[in-house]
């Protein structure tokens, strides 16, 4: 015979442990979504494991945080489609590092790492020097010209950027000066 819903929450009821009782189905489709997780697994004793192995657990039963905060498993967490294979496959089992036992004589620390010649620092030729310097020296005088006009227009960047080369709408660009208080 196939199990029905409360069949579920028989079992859940009498094998959950310190997790939270379930009182009704009648509640956010707790019904409808057991039906569901029986038709995809009928094993009542399946289920039956599942709890009892959730019940074992510190996670599930509020004695050590899980993601930061305290949880308490419950029927509509044991009715999510993952729950129980991630219960089957020991998610949830008591990992007590107390029962971790440290080996006698560690290995120590690799240090050689901050034993090696630190890399030499990146220096530029005397004209790669030149011309970073020349560039800087370009990009703080559009920066000043750019406050003091507040925005030049595209001619002018590209008559600064040209080295002062007469733009091809020289008008609009001594319009724009004049306009700045600028005089060519």
């Amino acid at each position: 015979m196939k199990p029905t819903p409360e069949d579920l929450r028989n079992t859940w009821n009498s094998l959950r442990g310190e997790m939270l009782r379930c009182d009704t189905l009648d509640v956010k489709n707790r019904r409808d979504s057991a039906r569901l997780r029986l038709s995809e697994i009928p094993e009542l004793r399946r289920w039956a494991e599942a709890i009892q192995r959730a019940s074992r657990s510190p996670y599930t039963t509020g004695q050590l945080p899980m993601g930061g905060h305290t949880f308490w498993g419950n029927i509509d967490w044991l009715l999510k489609k993952e729950t129980i294979v991630l219960i089957e496959e020991g998610t949830f089992d008591d990992r007590n590092p107390k029962e971790v036992v440290p080996p006698e004589n560690p290995a120590p620390a690799d240090l050689s790492y901050w034993d090696q010649p630190k890399p030499e620092p990146f220096k530029m030729s005397p004209e790669q020097l030149a011309r970073s310097n020349e560039m800087a020296q370009r990009n703080r005088w559009i920066e000043r010209k750019t406050n003091r006009w507040h925005g030049l227009t595209d001619k002018a960047v590209e008559w600064i950027l040209n080295g002062g080369e007469t733009p091809k709408n020289e008008v609009a660009f001594t319009d724009q000066r004049r306009q700045h208080g600028d005089r060519p």
